[in-house]
């Protein structure tokens, strides 16, 4: 399988499944329930949000996957994680009108690498996440709510799909948009640039940093202590250091792509392979970096590690970088100050 066939396959599925979201928010009917939550360090229940759009979403890319891509190992978070039955259900009439088959080569023309072209669809894996900050979108803020594709050759991440639906144009209006990239090609569609083959449209940074200072991207729920610890000692790297805090991976990634964040920083598990596969692809196809919280990068196989207390879990937390050459740096700090890293 060509990676670009893939990847084409996924950008036009990203562009149908933000109607799908953007349809079941306008309807008021969410269809929310919990898969069961955890407490934050305050003692607050914070529910694992599943919604109608989430099983939508997961059923239209499953069953449109399956059609044109067979063999392709999918890994999808509902699915994977227990939440949703395997067979798709596609009769549902929010989904009538995407079922038209994919384009596959809209994407060609760009200079893929060799190395991503007629591999073996074993050697690959598409991860899913449908509804990506699907607690965000229930409470109402949607512009965190993205859909991930995040394509894996060799268990490294070379491809990715981020679509937000909520995005709005300069004049207010929602009107969705993708960003795409693959290690090799570059990354496109950030801040609505019109893509062109072999051009990378990864903007200057945007960072709101006062006097130069360090942006910081982590979960809005506190679950351990350790990030706090983590926060203090970045703050020591230089003066002004902000805090963006959202529960959303997706978002935390644009955030990253487009300079608004420095880094991104969770020290726990509980975001999953299908969280980052994606923001793993793109910011390394424009010189960022992400990995554990003590440095070692995760594998990303069609099969979860038998090691995970949950399945696909990263269990040793998130480092990304948008400035890969800061990496190392932001890794050292963040694993010294919470050493030892224990084994959750």
């Amino acid at each position: 399988i060509d990676v670009s066939r893939v990847v084409s396959a996924c950008v036009e599925l990203a562009e149908r499944a933000g109607h799908v979201i953007r349809n079941v928010a306008a309807s008021g009917e969410k269809g929310a329930v919990d898969k069961g939550g955890a407490f934050d360090i305050d003692g607050t229940y914070i529910a694992d949000v599943q919604t109608k759009a989430d099983r939508l979403v997961e059923d239209l890319v499953t069953w449109h996957i399956r059609a044109c891509l067979p063999g392709l190992p999918l890994v999808a978070e509902e699915a994977a994680g227990g939440a949703l039955q395997i067979e798709p259900d596609i009769k549902d009439e929010a989904l009538s009108e995407h079922l038209e088959p994919l384009p596959l080569d809209q994407l060609e023309h760009f200079p893929w690498p060799r190395e991503l072209q007629a591999v073996p669809a074993e050697r690959i894996v598409l991860y899913v996440d449908p509804l990506d900050g699907t607690g965000e979108f229930n409470n109402g803020n949607l512009e965190a709510s993205t859909t991930l594709f995040g394509v894996a050759v060799d268990g490294r991440p070379v491809a990715g799909v981020i679509h937000q639906p909520f995005f709005r144009n300069p004049s207010g209006e929602i009107v969705g948009r993708t960003v795409w990239g693959a290690v090799g090609v570059g990354v496109f569609g950030l801040l609505l640039t019109v893509p062109t083959p072999g051009q990378n449209s990864l903007p200057p940074s945007r960072a709101p940093a006062r006097d130069g200072g360090l942006v910081v991207g982590t979960n809005r729920v506190r679950r351990d202590t350790r990030i706090d610890v983590a926060l203090d000692a970045l703050r020591a790297l230089g003066p002004n250091m902000d805090v963006v805090r959202q529960s959303a991976s997706g978002f935390h990634s644009l955030m990253l792509l487009e300079g608004v964040t420095d880094v991104w920083v969770l020290t726990r598990g509980g975001t999953k392979r299908w969280d980052t596969c994606a923001a793993e692809a793109l910011l390394v196809s424009s010189g960022g970096r992400l990995s554990d919280a003590i440095g070692r990068r995760y594998e990303y196989r069609a099969k979860s590690d038998s090691s995970m207390g949950v399945p696909f879990e990263n269990v040793h937390g998130v480092i990304a970088s948008r400035d890969g050459r800061m990496h190392n740096t932001f890794v050292q700090t963040v694993s010294v100050s919470i050493a030892p890293w224990p084994l959750e």
